[in-house]
């Protein structure tokens, strides 16, 4: 587990010290200031690698909603219910009832995704918005529409699943709506 989701603080600290040293060098003329603000350097590169290798559990959590989305966007029934816990009867019985529904657009965006992590990191709770157009099948029409949602994933052996769906007013905080109601 890697101690930051993101490498740029720690990255800035040891440029700032770098930094220092360089100027203590430069007042000093003493090379070892020079020698440690390279290995400093040589640090915050090393940290921006390692970060980059290490996956976290949020992390995880961020690329099964894009390949959710990607799933949902593709109709694929099979690969959208793979995400969810197959102890969940109902809710799969839902989403493949409302995948039967709605054909998505190509023009599908997951945007303001963040993940909170809970219970000592097993379960994972991802909030997002998702916008774009959205066909009745058998209707020609298309509608334009921005949604908002939570899901509750819940880490079982070395797979997160989803045992939660929720969909959020685009709006209005915190306000639940039916998960396939026509949008307003």
């Amino acid at each position: 587990m890697w101690f930051t989701e993101t490498p740029w603080p720690p990255i800035l600290v040891c440029l700032a010290i770098g930094a220092v040293l360089v100027y203590r060098f430069s007042v000093t003329q003493r090379s070892v200031f020079l020698g440690v603000a390279l290995a400093m350097v040589g640090l915050a590169v090393g940290i921006y690698f390692i970060e980059q290798a290490v996956i976290t559990e949020s992390e995880q959590i961020e690329a099964n909603v894009l390949l959710l989305a990607d799933a949902v966007q593709q109709d694929d029934v099979e690969g959208m219910l793979s995400f969810l816990s197959p102890r969940e009867d109902e809710l799969r019985t839902k989403i493949a009832g409302g995948l039967a529904l709605y054909d998505v657009g190509d023009d599908l965006r997951i945007t303001d995704l963040h993940v909170r992590m809970e219970a000592e990191d097993s379960i994972g709770i991802s909030h997002f918005r998702a916008n774009g157009t959205i066909s009745g099948k058998g209707s020609g029409g298309t509608l334009r529409v921005a949604t908002r949602w939570e899901l509750t994933w819940r880490r079982v052996e070395d797979q997160w699943e989803i045992t939660r769906v929720v969909r959020l007013h685009p709006i209005r905080n915190n306000e639940e709506l039916p998960l396939f109601a026509k949008p307003n």
